[in-house]
């Protein structure tokens, strides 16, 4: 190692997230992708949607707060190494990184790692009713699981004409705002089933991640007609973000096509 290689290095390290993020965001134009919000609209290449990616590589440029520190550091270490002495470039320099790396990283990993939380929305207000071959279904016991990093069941019993509700839940959750969750986003699903002893039927069952939550399902789940002796459909439901792949005894609404996937 000499002192111009310190320089070297150090300067490459200090603009590295900025080249990084500077082509996440040329691939992104060149793809023709948009960003949208907290994150990337749907972006293939070769088939696969990299949208994920390509937004956390834009994202990268928080990182110069701390690089450029190491950058800046490295060229000092590396000006006293050739012109004062190396015993003297470590006693200035290392000292002054450590606190500040350190003062750096307590002050920007809750930039860094978007840690805030979100309010979002599990499941909209659920009805419907539960017939077995066009009869209504009384006293069954409903059961809803919702999960999004953690478990939130509930459960409804039908009343005398068979039907049935659910009140809509919202969470705070600081899993959307992880740069984590970007590149591997954390599933959301949501069930509802009927519950007969140790068995549980199938009524309803969606799984996306977190972008999938902001589509409008509040109008899809509302009055649901869910009969027994029905053999599961599989819908696909469109929206602006992508696709959502519902399992159902349930018939959806007229305008939902049921699809084969």
């Amino acid at each position: 190692m000499t002192p111009s290689r310190l320089a070297i290095i150090s300067i490459v390290v200090g603009l590295a997230p900025l080249l990084i993020a500077l082509l996440g965001s040329a691939l992104a134009s060149l793809l023709g992708c948009e960003q949208k919000g907290g994150g990337m609209s749907q972006c293939y290449f070769c088939g696969k949607d990299i949208g994920g990616i390509l937004y956390g590589m834009m994202m990268m440029h928080w990182l110069v707060i701390i690089t450029g520190g190491i950058a800046v550091f490295g060229v000092t270490a590396s000006l006293l190494w050739a012109y004062v002495s190396l015993k003297w470039a470590l006693i200035v320099t290392v000292a002054p990184f450590a606190l500040g790396l350190l003062g750096a990283i307590v002050s920007y990993v809750p930039i860094l790692t978007g840690f805030r939380m979100v309010e979002i929305q599990l499941s909209p207000v659920v009805t419907g009713v539960l017939t077995d071959n066009g009869k209504p279904v009384v006293g069954a016991t409903l059961v809803r699981q919702l999960e999004y990093g953690s478990y939130a069941d509930s459960t409804t019993v039908t009343d005398s004409d068979g039907r049935f509700s659910f009140p809509a839940h919202n969470v705070s959750s600081f899993r959307p705002g992880w740069i984590a969750e970007r590149s591997k986003p954390t599933l959301a699903k949501h069930g509802i089933f009927l519950h007969q002893g140790d068995e549980h039927v199938n009524l309803l069952s969606w799984q996306s991640h977190y972008r999938l939550l902001q589509h409008p399902l509040s109008q899809v789940f509302t009055n649901l007609q869910c009969d027994l002796a029905k053999k599961p459909e599989k819908y696909i439901i469109n929206s602006t973000v992508e696709p959502l792949y519902v399992s159902a005894l349930c018939k959806l609404p007229p305008q939902e096509v049921p699809s084969a996937y």
